[in-house]
């Protein structure tokens, strides 16, 4: 392990989503899988993931290997709504022509 001395002489990391990327696959490339709880990663999940389909996934994540891109989820967008234009209104002038 480093020593503090030695951290602070090291540039502090901008973690982009391309690095969380490849600290994910790093992480996946680098446990055992027998080292995984997938039962407990579908639980977390939620419901309709079981750990046959956790298992599958990850699975596939490992076997694409480094060229897997994972994206970061969108914000949701609210629906925006326009403003209608005002009628112009006529004035007594245009009027009485």
């Amino acid at each position: 392990m480093a020593s503090a001395q030695d951290s602070s002489s090291k540039k502090r990391v901008a973690w982009t989503p391309e690095l969380n990327g490849q600290l994910f696959m790093a992480l996946i490339n680098t446990l055992d899988s027998n080292a995984i709880n997938y039962a407990k990663i579908a639980e977390e999940l939620g419901e309709g993931f079981t750990e046959r389909t956790v298992y599958k996934r990850f699975y596939d994540i490992k076997k694409r290997g480094a060229s897997f891109e994972i994206s970061t989820p969108k914000k949701a967008t609210s629906a925006t709504t326009t403003t209608p234009k005002k009628r112009k209104v006529a004035t007594d002038a245009e009027g009485d022509l």
